[in-house]
């Protein structure tokens, strides 16, 4: 789109085509990016969101009547192409983010060239966008064994819950832990707990047991709110570092290791005690399993033995079925617990989807990108617009930031 842009002229004749409907999506989007622009740069102007369909409706009517009554433009250029600007800065204020509306354009930076007596502004830098977010921070729901719901956001005045008998202590910031003797809780009915981070968030949960659980943004965690000596079953949705204190009980007078096996689907990690990564959002292509230190074994559907997976080695399975083990960079592969996006031959949807996450955005695209992959490592402490100002020196595509109530959109235009 961009690239097509350079070659439009805008003038007379194209005023006309644009009052009648008869423009391309290209030149439709120039002629709007011009007029927001136009608007941008007055004193007045302020994003009055509710009134944009009003205002470009009644633009549209006040051209459709000029070319009712001059049915030869082009004879008079100049002055049709006067008219026309001055009807198009007639409109009351202008927010160009709908969702019906499918040619949004980003706000453009003030640098402009000339067309006969009319000022185009030229491709823009997302800097000059007027939204900005800043990186994720700590944030989660907390679901107790009864349904009750807990927003981690949120100041309490008492910094504890009791859940079965064991304390959850909210006296540190993006942090909760489970404190209690095992001999406090005497049922065998398994209690849980839910932990749900959201896009741009992130929290830390201290278990029952001692383990620590680091979650990434958009994840899920369901977990014993009391861990037996024999086992216990984890259910993870999205991304999490765990380090897992290795337990040896006494069952029957026999030493035996407690088992604590974490689920992602229809897989299952089996973890003695260790320090891993598990990459398993829904919508991803892929999962991947890390291992820090330690020891763990993977169990799919597809594969009849479990898997060993040792230090310094990833596991990722595709589809449930396409298993492959692999040497890895351990210090890449946890890049997001050292506050960094680590990009490895990536396509930009791949980036992107990892970014909207972090920065809780919508990403829309407003025409097709390629396939080209990328290797980038990037500081999640960044805000976005600096991570977004990064890809657009190495991509060459233009961003934009908009925002309407709470809702945030990164726009992609090719």
């Amino acid at each position: 789109m961009k690239d097509a842009n350079k070659n439009i002229k805008i003038d007379a004749a194209l005023f006309q085509r644009y009052a009648e409907g008869r423009c391309t999506p290209e030149e439709k989007a120039l002629i709007d990016s011009w007029y927001i622009e136009q608007k941008r740069l007055s004193p007045s102007f302020d994003l009055e969101e509710d009134m944009l369909i009003q205002d470009l409706h009644e633009v549209g009517i006040r051209l459709q009547r000029y070319t009712q009554h001059h049915s030869k433009p082009k004879e008079r250029p100049i002055s049709w192409l006067a008219v026309a600007a001055s009807v198009m800065l007639l409109g009351i204020s202008v927010y160009y983010f709908t969702s019906h509306e499918k040619n949004i354009i980003p706000q453009q930076q003030p640098e402009i060239v000339r067309s006969d007596t009319l000022a185009v502004p030229r491709s823009h830098s997302v800097r000059y966008a007027k939204t900005d977010v800043g990186p994720a921070r700590s944030g989660a729901i907390l679901i107790l064994s009864n349904g009750e719901k807990v927003n981690l956001d949120e100041h309490h005045a008492n910094n504890k819950k009791i859940d079965k008998n064991l304390t959850i202590d909210f006296s540190k910031s993006g942090q909760i832990a489970y404190q209690g003797a095992p001999s406090d809780y005497s049922t065998n009915e398994v209690q849980t707990n839910t932990i749900v981070v959201p896009r741009g968030r992130i929290y830390d949960v201290i278990l029952a047991d001692g383990s620590r659980v680091s979650l990434n943004a958009e994840s899920k965690l369901t977990f014993p709110v009391h861990f037996n000596d024999i086992k216990n079953d984890l259910y993870l949705e999205g991304e999490a570092y765990f380090e897992v204190n290795k337990k040896v009980s006494d069952v029957q007078g026999k030493r035996h290791s407690r088992e604590f096996v974490v689920h992602t689907g229809e897989s299952a990690v089996h973890v003695l005690g260790t320090k891993f990564n598990i990459k398993a959002y829904p919508a991803d292509k892929s999962k991947s399993f890390v291992l820090e230190t330690g020891s763990i074994s993977l169990l799919t559907p597809s594969s009849p033995t479990a898997l060993l997976i040792k230090p310094g080695q990833r596991a990722s399975l595709s589809n449930e079925s396409d298993l492959r083990l692999e040497e890895v960079d351990i210090r890449k592969e946890l890049s997001w617990k050292n506050a960094d996006f680590y990009f490895e031959d990536n396509t930009l949807p791949e980036m992107l989807d990892q970014i909207a996450r972090w920065y809780d955005v919508e990403v829309q695209y407003l025409g097709p990108v390629n396939e080209q992959r990328y290797i980038s490592t990037i500081s999640r402490n960044k805000t976005l617009k600096e991570v977004l100002e990064i890809l657009e020196s190495t991509t060459g595509l233009t961003f934009d930031i908009q925002q309407k109530g709470k809702e945030r959109r990164l726009m992609v235009i090719p």
